[in-house]
């Protein structure tokens, strides 16, 4: 009634390959995102314990200068979290991207500094 198809062992074992290739590609993707959120984490609890061992309060620094630091803050969470794209990063803090690149030109904070490696061409 059916009757049976030849299959070229090489198109098998190139299915076989490619399978195997994707596998390790996806895993090796799965690493990765993981090692992106371990050094994430990092990076916010070095921020809290920069904050903790600041000088106390009262120390002269004024309104502006606290607010100056603490808007700086936010800015460089947003651009580590966002990995330096900019549009993202706006949407992040509620901001419009102009607002943004504003403020990284009046702190000069440079956002490819946050670009994962390789990814230094292109508009961020």
């Amino acid at each position: 009634m059916f009757e049976a198809i030849p299959v070229d062992k090489t198109e098998n074992d190139n299915f076989t390959n490619n399978v195997e290739s994707r596998v390790t590609r996806d895993s090796m993707e799965v690493q990765l995102g993981v090692l992106k959120e371990v050094a994430l984490s990092l990076l916010r609890q070095l921020d809290v314990i920069k904050i903790s061992t600041r000088s106390p309060k009262g120390d002269g620094r004024s309104l502006h200068d606290e607010v100056r630091d603490f808007e700086i803050e936010l800015i460089n969470s947003a651009l580590a979290q966002t990995h330096g794209h900019q549009r993202k990063a706006a949407g992040l803090l509620g901001l419009k991207v102009t607002t943004l690149n504003a403020k990284l030109k009046r702190y000069n904070i440079m956002s490819r500094f946050y670009m994962p490696v390789g990814n230094f061409t292109g508009k961020h």
